[in-house]
C-alpha cells in the first residue's frame, strides 16, 4: 500500500497524522493509508453527485467505451482547442518511490490500474494523470476539473505529482506545462483552460518538499496533527483531535 495519493497530497504535506486517521468514504469508514484502525459507527454520509459527474466526464473525454451522453456530446465540441485527441495519453497510472526517486508507470488495462496503485511499496506515491502530453517537445500535464471553483495549476501539487512522474524525463531538463481544464457541471459547459509553466528548479523543490514529508510521516512515524485549510475538507475531520482547533 502506498503512504500517499497524489489527489490529497495537498493534505499529506502539510499533515503527517493524515495518512494514519481513518477517513471516510462514501458513508463508511476505510484506514488510513499506514494506519488500520476503523472507528466504531457509520462515517458521515456523503453526496457523491459530483463525484460522479467527474467520473462521467473524464470516460467522455478519454472516449472510453463506458462513456454515455450527455457527456459525449458536451465533450466533442472542444476536443481540438482542449486536449487534441491523438497527441496525448488520457488517465495514465504512476508510482513514485520517494526512498529510491524511481518512477513506474502502469500500461494495463484501465480496470486493473487501482490494485495496480494499491500495490505499490510504503514508500511510493500513486495516482493517475488525467492528460499526458507535451507542447513543441515540453512535458504538458493537464488536469479536469467539474467542480463550480476555479482551480489555478500553479496551486495543484496533484499536477507537480504529473511533471515528476511525465514519462519524457525531459522534465528536469526544459521543466514542464500544467494546465487545468475546466467544465463545470452543468448542461453544456463552456469549457476554460488555464495554463502555467513550472521550471527545473520549482519541479526540484517539489521533490525535496515531498521527500520531506514522506520522512516525517514514514520513517519517522509522526503523527501529530498539524491543523490548517486542509482540514476545511478533510476526511479523518470527524475523528482528529485538532479538527477546529
Amino acid at each position: 500500500m502506498p503512504w500517499a495519493r497524489a489527489s490529497s497530497l495537498h493534505r499529506q504535506l502539510e499533515c503527517p497524522a493524515s495518512v494514519y486517521f481513518p477517513q471516510a468514504d462514501r458513508g463508511e469508514w476505510r484506514p488510513g493509508f499506514l494506519g488500520t484502525d476503523k472507528p466504531d459507527g457509520p462515517a458521515p454520509p456523503e453526496d457523491t453527485s459530483a463525484a460522479d459527474w467527474g467520473t462521467e466526464m473524464h470516460l467522455a473525454m478519454e472516449r472510453s467505451p463506458d462513456a454515455s451522453e450527455p457527456w459525449i456530446s458536451y465533450v466533442e465540441p472542444h476536443r481540438t482547442a482542449t486536449w487534441p485527441w491523438g497527441t496525448g495519453e488520457h488517465e495514465v497510472s504512476a508510482s513514485y518511490d520517494c526512498r529510491t526517486g524511481s518512477v513506474e508507470l502502469f500500461r494495463g488495462p484501465r480496470g486493473e490500474a487501482d490494485a495496480w496503485k494499491r500495490s505499490r511499496g510504503p514508500d511510493t506515491v500513486t495516482g493517475t494523470n488525467d492528460w499526458v502530453s507535451d507542447l513543441a517537445g515540453i512535458p504538458w500535464i493537464g488536469d479536469l476539473k467539474t467542480g463550480w471553483g476555479r482551480v489555478y495549476p500553479r496551486d495543484n501539487v496533484q499536477l507537480l505529482f504529473g511533471l515528476l512522474t511525465h514519462p519524457s524525463g525531459l522534465q528536469w531538463v526544459h521543466g514542464g506545462h500544467v494546465s487545468i481544464l475546466w467544465l463545470p457541471r452543468r448542461t453544456n459547459p463552456t469549457p476554460g483552460q488555464l495554463f502555467d509553466f513550472v521550471e527545473p528548479q520549482g519541479l526540484l523543490q517539489f521533490r525535496r518538499d515531498l521527500h520531506a514529508a514522506w520522512e516525517r510521516a514514514v520513517v519517522r512515524g509522526e503523527r501529530t496533527p498539524i491543523p490548517g485549510p486542509h482540514c476545511n475538507y478533510c476526511p479523518s475531520a470527524q475523528v482528529c483531535p485538532a479538527f477546529g482547533t
